[in-house]
Formats: structure tokens, sequence, C-alpha cells
């Protein structure tokens, strides 16, 4: 039966654990179980195939059968995490003025329904440089079936932001904007937010402010990805046994503009966390190829970084999104052969420096 046809039905109907995918996706131990009788019921091997918005579920214990929903199954992309995912993306622009959040915020999300885990990302300069300048990567990455809140902690940017060393992420107020957003985003999008798969990810001097987000909560975040990351506070170990991704880039640390430090970057980000974790570092690209094109060219223009000649900075941003989308979707998300894409050499499509993990611990 087509799933829309079960949906306006309200029927569901039995499957054997056995059958290959059915639908679009597959879950496993993600759901309440209740029996016909509305009784509860959590016995037993259990499967869930979603086919849009509704899934299926098959109980087999004691040779007892039960046919029931299943609540917060998380969309799985199996798929190459370098293409494009395939859902398609909506964008929303959260205003302090209009809706009166904390932080001018950009969103971008799944159109179509389930159950999507959050990305709360702080950009560089400690969210100086505004998350519209890494639209690009953002919603890439809402393809693959996360939801994307880009926060800018000063908006519009003026020069005397960026001259003023004072002027920053307030972590508390970082904290604020995400309580904020998990009450104005409800129902607000047919993508439902996992909140409690929520992950921290930040570039650059933004990794100052979500790195003492986690030193200060140790709930806020379920994993981090780390894109060439700085802090002033990454000498201290982390306790907190969370999935970490720590990238760097080889002309980051060259030149005479280095926007990463040595001692403070990547690597040593690596080091104070512990399993499970993956440090990549990639050749021939710098801090600014992340950015949409405005945003990398007056980096370029001001040499304030070192940057590449933007001949294959579309295919590097690509790059990005896909190792992220294959770091999350093996770690948090627990399908683990999507690691394959970041730690086998041979799936890489570009030259790295270095390729550490410790991931012993999955």
């Amino acid at each position: 039966m087509h799933a829309a046809a079960q949906e306006s039905a309200g029927s569901f109907m039995p499957f054997s654990p056995t059958d290959s995918q059915v639908g679009l996706f597959q879950f496993k131990h993600f759901c309440s179980h209740w029996n016909a009788n509305n009784e509860p019921f959590a016995r037993g091997i259990c499967f869930c195939n979603c086919l849009r918005s509704v899934c299926l579920l098959h109980c087999f214990t004691d040779n007892r059968q039960a046919a029931v929903r299943c609540a917060d199954a998380i969309f799985i992309d199996k798929g190459d995490p370098y293409k494009l995912g395939p859902l398609t993306v909506g964008q929303l622009t959260i205003a302090q003025t209009i809706q009166g959040a904390p932080l001018h915020t950009a969103a971008f999300f799944p159109l179509q329904p389930g159950d999507y885990p959050p990305i709360f990302f702080v950009g560089g300069l400690d969210g100086l440089v505004p998350a519209e300048l890494y639209e690009d990567v953002q919603a890439r990455l809402a393809s693959h079936g996360f939801v994307i809140f880009g926060v800018d902690t000063r908006f519009p940017v003026l020069q005397s932001d960026v001259n003023n060393p004072d002027v920053g992420a307030d972590v508390t107020t970082l904290f604020t904007q995400l309580d904020w957003l998990r009450g104005y985003m409800e129902g607000r999008t047919e993508a439902r937010i996992a909140w409690n798969s929520t992950v921290l990810m930040c570039h650059s001097a933004g990794c100052d402010s979500t790195l003492k987000m986690i030193q200060q909560n140790s709930t806020v975040a379920k994993a981090s990805v780390f894109l060439e990351p700085y802090s002033n506070y990454a000498d201290t170990t982390v306790t907190l046994k969370i999935p970490i991704f720590s990238y760097g880039t080889q002309l980051s640390e060259e030149g005479f503009a280095q926007c990463a430090v040595a001692g403070r970057d990547w690597r040593q980000f690596y080091k104070i966390f512990s399993c499970p974790r993956v440090l990549m570092e990639v050749k021939g690209f710098g801090h600014c190829d992340i950015l949409d094109p405005m945003g990398w060219e007056a980096c370029h223009l001001t040499h304030f970084c070192t940057t590449t000649n933007n001949s294959r900075n579309a295919e590097y941003r690509r790059f990005v999104q896909g190792v992220i989308s294959a770091f999350l979707i093996g770690t948090l998300e627990g399908y683990t052969d999507s690691l394959g894409f970041i730690l086998n050499r041979t799936r890489i499509p570009l030259e790295l420096i270095d390729l550490q993990s410790d991931l012993s611990c999955l």
C-alpha cells in the first residue's frame, strides 16, 4: 500500500523484521510500543520502517504481534555525503526586531516531514562573521537531514565591532538563544527538531564560545564539530564523552596572516577530548575557503587570511559539508557505514595532510 494511502486510511500493515528496506528508512529500538488494545507493549525485537511521516512497527515476542506508530525516529541519510542530500531545504530568517529573538539567526531545514537533529552554529570571529556567509555549507548539511541554526552575535556587523576585542559571543546569550529556539520553532515547520540530539558546530574563534558552552553545561550537546577552531580555553581536558570532529586546513597557519594558531587549533581540540573523536587536516585550502563567494572575496581582497585562487572553492564547500555529514551520521545517528567516507582515504575526494581517529568506544 502506498504511504499516502496508509496515512489517509490511518491503518498500519505489519511486516517481518527480516524484510528489506520498506519505504524510505529503517530504524531499530527508537519507539514506544502499544498493542491493539492500547496497552503498553515493549518486549521483543522491534523494527520501524518509515514511509514519509508514517512509521510502521512490528514487534515479535511470545508469538504476539502488534502494529503501532513509531515516534522520534530520526531520519538517516545512507547515501553519499559528498553529494547533495535527498531532502529539499527551506530557509528562515529569525530576527531580533521582528520575532524578538535574543540573536539574529539564519535557519536551514528539510521541507519533508520527519525528525531531524539540530545543529547550532557559531561562525568566525566569535560569531561576528555572519552566518549568512556560510549559506552553501549550511543548506547542503540540511539536505542530509539536519536543521541548522546559524547565529550572529552582532547583526549587522559594524567596523567598530570588528575592531573591538571585547565584542563577541556572550555564552550566556548563546544559551538563551538555544533555549528560545526550542520554544519558537515548535510546530513552525514540517521538520520536527530532535532537540535531544543537539549538535554544536563552529568555525574559527566561534569555537571559543561553543567550547565554553560544553565546558559549562554537560548536557548542551550530543556531538560537536570544530571547523578550523581557535580558543583561549583549549588547555583543559574535557571529561564529557561526546563525538567530536576537529577539522583544519593547511593554509590556515601559513603566510603572514595566520588565522589559526598552533597550540590552540584543531590538534589541540582533538587532544583535550577523548573517544569518540576524529581529526582531519586538508591540503591546499585555507581559512576563508569555507565561505560563500561574497565572504571569500572580502577575505581575499583584504588578505585577512591566506586564501586560494577560488578555482575549486565550490568543490571544497561540498567537501566540508560532506565530512561533517558523514561524521554526524556515523556517530550521532549510529549509521557507522557512513564513517568510511571520512576514515578510508580512498573514499575522501581531497588530499589530506593528517587523519586521526579514536572510535574504539563506539
